[in-house]
């Protein structure tokens, strides 16, 4: 009788319990499932949006070929633009979209749209998140600007405080020296010069071509 009582007790105590926590109990469990496939749908979504860009990109990079042959037509040109616009309005914020946006900077730079150009690579200089790329789109900006003749600009997208050891730091001083050359300050261009010299480990014959050139 002991246990019997033992066991009573027992189903009235999980009955107590289950009536003040049974509720929340079971709204927890259905909030949990709805999260878990709210999760499982938000990344099927992020998947098939990821291979919807791919695949968009790929057709642009393909297009983006065809443009650049040298017999070209018009008609290479325009499914160029009508595969990017779509694209960069779609997936313009993603790492898809940027690469897509380099590409139509390109483009636009080669067509003489230089301004475009540079609205583009703003675009993406503004977004990025990855440092690799984003020093790309710094010597490419740079290097729009001083086309433009935009000087300051130029060196003002090349204001980055790169230690002497880093990839782009020869890319970035020799840039410099370009821009300081175009506005004539060759004593500073020389010295930009001279630094992209000494931080490369092998010779560099078009860098010590413009050295020589500004030999007194």
């Amino acid at each position: 009788m002991d246990i019997l009582r033992t066991d009573e007790e027992q189903v009235q105590v999980l009955k107590k319990w289950w009536e003040r926590y049974g509720k929340s109990v079971l709204t927890g469990i259905v909030l949990c499932l709805v999260l878990v496939t709210a999760w499982r749908v938000w990344t099927d979504h992020r998947q098939k949006n990821a291979e919807l860009a791919s695949d968009a990109l790929a057709d642009l990079l393909e297009a983006s070929q065809k443009a650049q042959q040298p017999d070209a037509d018009e008609l290479a040109r325009s499914t160029l633009e009508t595969l990017g616009e779509p694209l960069l309005q779609e997936y313009g914020s993603s790492y898809y979209g940027q690469l897509a946006t380099l590409v139509m900077a390109k483009h636009a730079a080669v067509s003489g749209q230089l301004e475009q150009a540079a609205l583009y690579l703003q675009s993406v200089l503004e977004q990025a998140e990855d440092e690799a790329l984003e020093r790309v789109v710094q010597l490419r900006l740079a290097k729009v600007y001083l086309d433009l003749k935009q000087y300051g600009q130029a060196l003002k997208v090349l204001e980055v405080d790169l230690a002497r050891t880093d990839v782009s730091y020869a890319a970035f001083e020799e840039l410099k020296g370009d821009i300081r050359f175009a506005q004539q300050e060759l004593a500073q261009a020389k010295q930009h010069y001279k630094n992209a010299q000494a931080s490369v480990a092998t010779k560099r014959p078009f860098l010590e071509m413009k050295l020589d050139n500004l030999k007194e």
